[in-house]
């Protein structure tokens, strides 16, 4: 298992002498002491957000059933109605109901749910906090009691008992959906012992498990480094081990990958994970007869020859290979960073890379991005983001499951996000399509590809924006006025030239010209495409008060095992958050008086860094959850766990060459007279940053700032003092509030 990070501190070895704040870490009374003077003082300067009448609107938000009920299908009736399973959490139900519902009763708006598993009567059953935190089914094609391949019957269901599974671990128990119980645990493959196990069924009766066995079955990293291949009814210490992976790996995963229902054939593949986004596959080709042999050889597994960080998927017969980096499968061929490529997967697994016939899916061009892609039966449907607009990419399935073919394109017109899946990739052409923009609330729709085909002559339907939409199935409702809300697109030139991509929302009333109330946010996903979803807690908590609001979408830090690479992005990050921040300034939508910026976890280290290189270009600052001391980053962690190479480097040697001066705790400038008002607030609950960052670096200011003006403050929420939401909805409006404050043309708050 993992370490917390009060379990980390408290087996560091503190020898950080130039620190002389580093008390503030650990959960003494003096660290309560200052928490609370430090509360004391935040709200006696600040107010108490709790009065304002946003907070009860922010608090209704997040306490809101009024959410999206997502479904998975498995299986469906005698009547051939699509059976629909759902987890739900509310009030009355707070650990989840496990429900199942029909597709033609979802359709409705009341559907009729039934319990197929309630965790709260089942924690006060046992006596136990159970945790829902996943499920992994037998395929239907791969369970012979599975009536003509409609249902799935089995289940693993994972629980924790605390909600953390990568520091407690978690149980596994088998589940019956026909009759809605667990199977007796001499007959399944459950596993109680808490652990960090990784578990998916082979056939009905072999899974593939990988779990704390004893000596020499996890990595250094807390986390499966052996598979075995465990039978039905016996012991799983008697399973032989199939594949290992080193100790200095992240873990080791084993799966069947069945693409027959896509005209293709069976694949077992073995995988090392050896850091964050870095792995090797070993990949075997199969038959069925050849699946339902308990054993699992080591012989003719074929490493597959791709870059290390690319991501693998085969969809009939084909290998797709989504790029992270360049690559050059043979001297002629070059294919860039972000590219989504094909190849056949048979001649690719025999021959090797060379003098294989490559087809291009998509290709990065200016600020196009591939979002993702999903695969229906008939069709591999890609999503991507193009300056500021997002298209969908239809490529049917053909030639027996060797070759895709473009046969559809659907431009929207307006910057949306919109996320993709399969309803069933096994049987039909239907998926799930979820809408958002920064001013429509959450849809969900129904839509099959098949319908951009005619029906006699299959030829391609050339128009027709809303062809594949079946019907609109849920949508939630607004929380904020949009009706004269109007969004822009821009693009700020980086420092190295880079086009960083930002939109602005705000009310076409306002005519505040270069002294609009403006706060800027800024998101690491430039390579992972532009996500403009609804604007909320910005719209009802910025907009509605006459502001303008601007999101960002800048470079993200690498993760892996490269320093300098680490280095580099931050550098880019922080150059690309301060280009859409000067161009704010130059192109008079406000000025350095009028302009906020706000960031958390991984964000908060950009905006913190920003007040410390450019204190005259911000009004005021807000960071929460903050990530600011970076030699300690390894002992107070971050949510990014996983990438424990770099976080155990950024305290070793290379902590002056690559982290140092990235470090906002280190890098206070007392030769500065003045840094704009800035606000540091943790919450105890739900987050995976150690509030000893926040803590020591207002400390630090106030320290240093003495005589200087160096305002700020600080607000840490108790893990008692009230629910997660209540938490988060006091800090998000003491922090709007705070930032709206220091950059309103008059003295117009929340209040008035």
């Amino acid at each position: 298992m993992t370490s917390s990070p009060q379990e980390r501190l408290e087996s560091a070895d503190d020898d950080d002498s130039d620190d002389p704040y580093i008390g503030l870490e650990q959960d003494s009374d003096a660290t309560r002491r200052f928490v609370m003077e430090a509360n004391k003082f935040c709200l006696s300067a600040l107010g108490d957000p709790t009065l304002s009448p946003r907070y009860k609107r922010v608090l209704q938000l997040l306490e809101s059933d009024n959410r999206i009920p997502f479904v998975s299908k498995m299986g469906s009736t005698e009547d051939g109605d699509d059976e629909l399973y759902n987890l739900w959490k509310d009030a009355k139900n707070p650990r989840g109901l496990w429900r199942k519902t029909t597709l033609s009763s979802y359709e409705t708006d009341e559907p009729e749910w039934k319990t197929v598993l309630d965790l709260d009567a089942l924690s006060k059953t046992e006596n136990t906090p159970w945790v829902w935190i996943g499920s992994r089914v037998l395929p239907r094609g791969r369970d012979p009691l599975s009536e003509n391949q409609r249902n799935v019957t089995r289940v693993l269901i994972c629980l924790s008992i605390d909600g953390n599974e990568n520091e407690s671990g978690v149980v596994v128990r088998e589940f019956d959906l026909l009759s809605c119980e667990f199977v007796q645990e001499k007959e399944s493959f459950s596993m109680l012992q808490p652990a960090n196990t990784r578990i998916n069924y082979r056939t009905r009766d072999t899974v593939y498990v990988g779990s704390d066995l004893g000596e020499g079955s996890l990595t250094i990293h807390g986390f499966p480094r052996t598979i075995r291949l465990w039978q039905r009814g016996t012991d799983l210490k008697d399973a032989p081990i199939i594949f290992e992976g080193e100790s200095s790996d992240i873990t080791v995963a084993a799966y069947i990958n069945d693409q027959r229902p896509m005209g293709g054939n069976i694949f077992e593949v073995r995988t090392r994970i050896i850091g964050p986004r870095v792995s090797k596959h070993w990949v075997k080709k199969i038959k069925y007869e050849q699946l339902l042999n308990a054993t699992s050889g080591t012989s003719d597994f074929k490493e597959l020859q791709v870059p290390t960080d690319a991501e693998i998927d085969f969809v009939g017969n084909v290998l797709l290979v989504t790029l992270r980096s360049d690559w050059s499968p043979e001297k002629e061929t070059k294919f860039k960073t972000g590219s989504l490529i094909y190849v056949n997967s048979h001649k690719f697994l025999k021959y090797g890379p060379a003098d294989r016939i490559y087809h291009v899916l998509f290709e990065p061009k200016g600020l196009a991005v591939c979002n993702d892609f999903i695969v229906t039966k008939q069709f591999l449907i890609l999503s991507i983001s193009e300056c500021f607009k997002l298209r969908l990419e239809f490529y049917k399935l053909e030639k027996d499951g060797n070759k895709l073919r473009l046969v559809y394109k659907d431009e929207m017109p307006e910057p949306r996000t919109i996320n993709l899946r399969s309803v069933d990739p096994c049987d039909g052409d239907k998926f799930w399509l979820t809408t958002s923009s920064f001013t429509e609330p959450q849809t969900l729709w129904l839509a099959d590809a098949s319908h951009i085909l005619t029906s006699k002559s299959e030829r391609i339907l050339k128009t027709g924006t809303e062809t594949y939409i079946e019907k609109k199935l849920k949508s939630l409702s607004s929380h904020f006025d949009s009706s004269n809300v109007i969004v822009t697109t821009n693009v700020a030139k980086s420092k190295d030239g880079t086009a960083v991509p930002y939109f602005t929302i705000f009310n076409k009333e306002i005519s505040g010209g270069k002294r609009n109330p403006t706060l800027l946010q800024g998101f690491g996903t430039l390579s992972s495409g532009l996500s403009p979803s609804y604007a909320a807690l910005p719209g009802l908590a910025w907009i509605e008060l006459g502001g303008v609001y601007v999101e960002t979408y800048i470079r993200g830090a690498r993760l892996g095992d490269d320093s300098q690479a680490f280095r580099d992005d931050i550098q880019n990050a922080i150059n690309d958050f301060l280009a859409v921040a000067e161009v704010l300034v130059s192109s008079k939508v406000c000025n350095p008086k009028t302009l906020a910026i706000r960031g958390g976890s991984e964000g908060s280290l950009v905006v913190t860094n920003a007040y410390i290189r450019r204190p005259d270009l911000f009004a005021a600052v807000s960071s929460h959850s903050s990530l600011i001391d970076l030699k300690r980053l390894a002992i107070l962690g971050c949510s990014d766990q996983s990438n424990s190479h770099l976080l155990a480097k950024a305290g070793s040697k290379e902590w002056e060459k690559c982290f140092k001066e990235f470090s906002p705790f280190h890098n206070i400038d007392r030769s500065k007279k003045k840094y704009p008002p800035i606000l540091f607030t943790t919450t105890q609950i739900g987050s995976a940053e150690h509030p000893g960052h926040s803590r020591k670096m207002v400390k630090k200011l106030w320290n240093e700032g003495l005589g200087r003006k160096w305002p700020a403050f600080y607000f840490e929420t108790s893990q008692t003092s009230a629910t997660l939401q209540e938490q988060y909805a006091f800090v998000t409006i003491l922090s709007y509030e705070f930032l709206f404050k220091k950059v309103a043309r008059s003295t117009q708050t929340f209040h008035d």
